[in-house]
């Protein structure tokens, strides 16, 4: 089974990614990958442009050789590959704002980063795709939480999980 792990940066994809690994689980980090096996088209600003074609059948021939299993396919980018499960990852605007900030990010790239979390840019783009889309929110959950919650789906015990129970849409109201 192939799992995306996707997210608004700041969201916890990576320290889950780390506890998963903890668990025995075999987790791909598209980032990585696009970089070291050079899937990155340009940039824009400093943010890479990758080709998802030629990443999705690197990594889709990457799991055809290895044993049947779960692969969790970690990025923000991973709900654009070939899975057959999307869990995304969600962060309260206000917390991903502290959490981008305290990690140097710049205010336009925050401001960026927290309008598509509000507007659900991630769910939406998975959902246009996939029927198997669940949503954890990792604003205030320890991670080891969010990987129960992980387990959990995998075990099919996540309707509690589907996609569209998380709206932040209210949060723009204080913007103005």
């Amino acid at each position: 089974m192939r799992v995306a792990i996707t997210g608004t940066p700041g969201t916890g994809k990576k320290t889950v990614s780390r506890l998963l690994i903890s668990k025995g689980y075999e987790v791909l980090g598209i980032n990585e990958i696009a970089t070291t096996h050079d899937f990155i088209l340009g940039y824009e600003g400093k943010t890479k442009i990758v080709d998802i074609d030629k990443l999705n059948t690197f990594i889709q021939d990457l799991i055809l050789k290895k044993e049947k299993g779960i692969t969790f396919i970690k990025g923000h980018l991973s709900h654009l590959l070939d899975v057959d499960l999307v869990i995304v990852l969600r962060c309260e605007p206000k917390e991903l704002r502290r959490r981008l900030k305290q990690r140097g990010y710049n205010e336009e790239k925050i401001q960026e980063n927290v309008e598509s979390e509000v507007i659900d840019v991630i769910t939406v783009e998975a959902a246009e795709s996939y029927q198997r889309v669940y949503e954890i929110d990792t604003s205030s959950k320890r991670p080891n939480k969010a990987v129960e919650v992980i387990l959990k789906i995998l075990n099919n015990e996540g309707e509690g999980y589907k996609a569209g129970g998380i709206d932040w849409s209210e949060e723009v109201m204080e913007w103005y």
